[in-house]
């Protein structure tokens, strides 16, 4: 093989100019003074030439090497490329399986509610052919009754008229068992009808929206849409929000009322994240010293407005100024769960060391086992993450408060009812006598 024969890769024609060196004897112009002068002149340059081919060969492994790095490169984007198409596929069946989930959900719902209604109206025909039944049982009783004080000679067909009747009550009993099983029936099906029923009305429950500011239009076929028409002219954002998903400072007011008798005769109080001070107006009325702070500064000027005696400010910073000691409660309202992770820790640290001996320390925030209000929970963007009533309790146990407990504001005294379908709740903790 040549040097020079181009029908062989580069890399094997320098590895054998390497081994073989130049062909001397070639032919040439002047015959065997060719080869003469390139023996002499090879071996000039032998050097230089075995220098210039290992160059050659080390830019070639160069070329080798970034070669395969650059095909491992684009390996690795293709492996991307299907991962992420994979991730796309999964996330479409995860959708669609949802879909299907709930068109599921609601048919047999339906079929259940249907199945109630049809036992209903078996439980009305079997009660009637009881009725009857025992109208006939009481018939028959009396005309043998009758018969067999009258009438000696009718003797056997009274005995005969009894057994009747035994199998007719044989009959009745039996009927009456049967009807107590298919109303055991009727209200386990109930059971499980309200449970779908709650399941799906839960899952498909829409945010609280006040109903002064309405989210929904009419499109001219008449079909309803979410959106709005018009402008109210310039308004504070939060305090805006608020108004619109919150709901009124009256309704506030009165869900907040409840919290009295938890700090009642427990002054100072302060309210952290105080707001539009529905619970600054509550505490004023009540003749307990009260004092707010929110970081918003347009919701500082309402409440200001409204006779309420607030800080503008950050409400950690404020709390870490107050003595030691010298408060009664510490009170907020949907105000932990805007709060990071990691301050959480601190806030309960700072709040045991600001109260008395007997304070306590009141938290409200939305209760994550709600379906419906852990699905309304991420309407306010400015919300970090959900905080489960357990969570709380451990949280205060471990920075050293000595008692706990959860209320539910609008609860109905059943745990397990209230966990399902309360909106909120609050932590209670104190040093000792919370209730």
């Amino acid at each position: 093989m040549s040097d020079l024969d181009h029908s062989h890769p580069p890399e094997e024609r320098i590895q054998h100019a390497l081994a073989t060196g130049p062909d001397i004897d070639a032919p040439g112009r002047y015959g065997m003074f060719t080869r003469l002068i390139r023996r002499f002149v090879g071996r000039a340059v032998k050097y230089e030439r075995d220098f210039g081919l290992q160059v050659d060969v080390a830019l070639l492994e160069r070329l080798h090497e970034m070669e395969e790095r650059f095909t491992q490169q684009l390996n690795d984007v293709a492996a991307q490329l299907r991962e992420l198409r994979d991730d796309d596929q999964r996330q479409r069946d995860f959708s669609e399986q949802l879909l299907d989930n709930d068109h599921r959900a609601q048919r047999d719902t339906w079929s259940v509610i249907s199945r109630v209604e049809a036992l209903e109206g078996v439980l009305i025909d079997v009660r009637s052919h009881l009725q009857d039944i025992d109208s006939r049982a009481a018939v028959a009783h009396a005309i043998a009754s009758g018969a067999a004080d009258g009438l000696d000679s009718l003797t056997l067909e009274s005995s005969q008229t009894k057994s009747e009747l035994g199998d007719v009550n044989g009959r009745v009993a039996e009927v009456r068992d049967r009807v107590v099983h298919l109303s055991d029936v009727a209200v386990s099906l109930r059971v499980e009808a309200d449970k779908a029923t709650f399941v799906y009305d839960e899952l498909t429950a829409r945010p609280y929206i006040d109903e002064d500011h309405p989210l929904t239009i009419t499109d001219p076929q008449g079909r309803t849409r979410l959106g709005y028409t018009g402008v109210t002219g310039p308004c504070p954002l939060y305090l805006g929000f608020e108004d619109i998903f919150r709901g009124s400072e009256l309704l506030i007011r009165d869900r907040q009322r409840v919290y009295l008798d938890v700090v009642a005769d427990r002054g100072p109080v302060v309210d952290l994240g105080c707001g539009r001070g529905e619970m600054l107006e509550l505490l004023t009325k009540a003749g307990i010293d009260a004092r707010g702070v929110d970081l918003d500064e347009a919701m500082v000027d309402h409440a200001r407005a409204n006779g309420a005696n607030v800080d503008h400010g950050d409400a950690l910073e404020f709390l870490v100024k107050q003595a030691d000691g010298s408060l009664g409660a510490i009170f907020s309202a949907q105000f932990i769960e805007h709060l990071p992770a990691g301050l959480l820790p601190e806030l309960l640290e700072i709040a045991r060391a600001k109260l008395v001996p007997d304070g306590v320390f009141v938290a409200e925030t939305v209760n994550p086992h709600s379906p419906r209000a852990l699905k309304a929970f991420w309407i306010d963007p400015t919300h970090q993450h959900p905080l489960f009533p357990e969570t709380m309790l451990a949280l205060c146990r471990l920075t050293g408060f000595e008692e706990g407990e959860i209320m539910f504001p609008l609860g109905s005294g059943d745990l397990e009812t209230d966990l399902r379908t309360c909106g909120e709740y609050a932590v209670v903790a104190g040093a000792r006598n919370l209730r």
